[in-house]
């Protein structure tokens, strides 16, 4: 385990204007992953006078919480129903363990927004507890924001994205998802990771395998709101597109728009006067 700082206060690194709001990046040190991580957080200026609803958006392999703010063209949708967005980083970073890494399929940029139980990983692989415990309420105690919430997520991002919603299913009010992986099990993507945060024993990877937590959902659960674009639930199969960020550019309007529905109060009704 690396050595424990301070936490102190959350620390702004960068902060730029974009369309009617500001991007910002934020570092902090995590009691979860024992090290220092960095978020990336868009608020538009309607912050400054009411407290808005907050999408976290998980992003995909060896991506990190710039990526998205720089390539997903999301804000401009953001200011326009005055939602904020926060991208946490894909994995921990400048550990000891980074040295040992062999390959882009586990390690840094790829968690798989899991809780490793296999050393040496379980000191600091615990993505899952950071992004529905950690960051929440910091976010909460920290910025002008709501409790209402929705998660999005793109490829391993997106399998972060349904699995949040299949283990904690009242914590988010809405999910969406582009090009999602759905089985860390069966995918070749996943399997490298899996085996060395969870050991060879299959059984030990299936509570993080979003297929197996689905066929597992008791059938009195309630109606969570899906929306899924892959190049009540809401599926769309979109022809032409890749994997990469043009895709998620060309619909992330309507994902934004569809967690608008479900973030933000519905309008009163009209005056009878």
């Amino acid at each position: 385990m690396e050595a424990k700082e301070d936490s102190g206060d959350v620390r702004e690194v960068a902060c730029f204007r974009c369309h009617d709001g500001h991007q910002r990046t934020y570092e902090h040190w995590s009691s979860t992953l024992h090290c220092r991580m960095r978020f990336s957080f868009f608020s538009p200026r309607a912050i400054s006078k009411q407290r808005l609803p907050v999408i976290y958006f998980l992003s995909g392999l060896s991506r990190t919480e710039q990526t998205c703010p720089e390539q997903g063209g999301t804000q401009q949708y953001l200011c326009k129903h005055n939602l904020c967005m926060v991208w946490p980083d894909t994995s921990p970073r400048g550990l000891e363990l980074d040295k040992t890494v062999e390959s882009a399929w586990y390690g840094p940029g790829a968690s798989f927004y899991v809780d490793a139980t296999e050393k040496p990983w379980e000191d600091h692989y615990r993505m899952f507890t950071y992004i529905t415990q950690e960051l929440p309420a910091l976010i909460e105690e920290r910025f002008n924001v709501t409790k209402e919430k929705g998660v999005c997520g793109h490829s391993m991002g997106g399998h972060g994205a349904l699995m949040c919603m299949l283990k904690q299913p009242k914590l988010f009010n809405s999910v969406s998802v582009f090009a999602p992986l759905c089985s860390t099990i069966k995918s070749p993507v996943s399997q490298r990771a899996m085996l060395r945060y969870f050991g060879e024993d299959k059984g030990a990877w299936a509570p993080w395998d979003v297929l197996t937590l689905a066929l597992q959902l008791p059938k009195d659960t309630s109606p969570i709101p899906i929306l899924i674009d892959q190049a009540c639930v809401t599926y769309r199969r979109q022809e032409e597109f890749g994997h990469g960020y043009y895709f998620l550019q060309t619909f992330i309007a309507d994902h934004i728009s569809f967690h608008a529905k479900h973030l933000n109060p519905p309008p009163p009704p009209p005056s009878s006067s």
